[in-house]
């Protein structure tokens, strides 16, 4: 199974790939009969040239990307730090989201360990403050900037 892998491209999901088993691995015996979850990822970096995006037929969005999100069929959403997850805030990661959800293929999300922690114990110390922090997250405005920023350089 192949999973797309939703961001910042941290040293964090390398260490953590292979330890669980989520939509993008496949489990399989490992030395000493070991089970481990051999993780397949399709990375978007590898194959759309970011920086040349602007450049792209508005089709290829709306159509091919779209069409290679639904046909990997799940997403994997890496939320770090918890308390401002960089996905949020790249404009690119929320199309990525949109285009899963929209075209109703799987999103599984996660967090590193550290970061599940330090959100238990935020909510543990001051869950209405944690909870408005989270909800303040608004990526329309990220998505806002970056086009206005794209549009400057045309």
């Amino acid at each position: 199974m192949v999973c797309s892998v939703i961001e910042s491209y941290s040293k964090e999901l390398v260490k953590k790939a292979n330890k669980k088993s989520h939509s993008g691995t496949t489990k399989v015996k490992g030395k000493n009969h070991r089970v481990i979850f051999k993780p397949y990822f399709w990375f978007d970096i590898f194959t759309v040239n970011q920086f040349e995006a602007i450049s792209y037929p508005q089709d290829f969005w709306t159509t091919t990307f779209k069409e290679q999100v639904r046909d990997i069929g799940h997403t994997l959403l890496i939320l770090h730090p918890w308390d401002a997850p960089i996905p949020l805030t790249r404009c690119w990661c929320v199309w990525e989201m949109y285009c899963t959800l929209d075209t109703k293929a799987e999103m599984v999300i996660r967090q590193p360990t550290r970061d599940a922690i330090s959100l238990e114990k935020a909510l543990a110390m001051d869950p209405s403050g944690t909870k408005k922090q989270i909800a303040s997250i608004d990526t329309r405005k990220v998505c806002r900037l970056n086009t206005i920023h794209l549009l400057k350089h045309l």
